[in-house]
């Protein structure tokens, strides 16, 4: 299709002056129909910004949350094996390698077991686990602890 042009002279400001007349509704649609995907870009871009932001602070969130239990469990431990208490962080460090737990996980069971053991009239020293065998009579209602 044709458009019909008018040239001006030079203008005053030494530029050229083009004009086109013709019907420019094809051209609009085109820049509405960009305009309308760059607004459902921007909506959607703001909803994955969104998702991204709630998985930081539920991240966030919990390591909070496991920092906490964390050191719960290392006063837990403290009061449970007193001088002890640095060996049994040393291993809960290393649990991962060593039994396939977390440090909390370890802990917990360390501190379970032991918490358990005190219940039976028994204290998680060396002495004491080591008398462990000879006390197993006073241990049968807790033989599922160690399966």
């Amino acid at each position: 299709m044709m458009f019909p042009t008018e040239v001006g002279l030079l203008a005053e400001d030494g530029s050229v002056v083009i004009k086109i007349k013709g019907d420019d509704s094809p051209f609009q649609k085109v820049l509405g129909k960009i305009g309308s995907a760059v607004n459902t870009a921007v909506k959607a871009s703001a909803a994955a910004v969104g998702a991204a932001s709630a998985g930081v602070a539920a991240l966030g969130t919990a390591c909070i949350n496991a920092y906490a239990d964390y050191e719960q469990l290392v006063g837990g431990v403290e009061t449970l094996f007193k001088d002890s208490a640095d060996t049994i962080q040393t291993y809960a460090d290393n649990a991962y390698k060593t039994a396939g737990l977390s440090a909390n996980e370890y802990m917990e069971t360390v501190t379970s077991f032991s918490a358990s053991l005190t219940a039976f009239g028994l204290s998680s020293s060396r002495s004491e686990m080591k008398a462990l065998p000879e006390a197993g009579s006073r241990l049968p209602a807790a033989s599922w602890l160690f399966r």
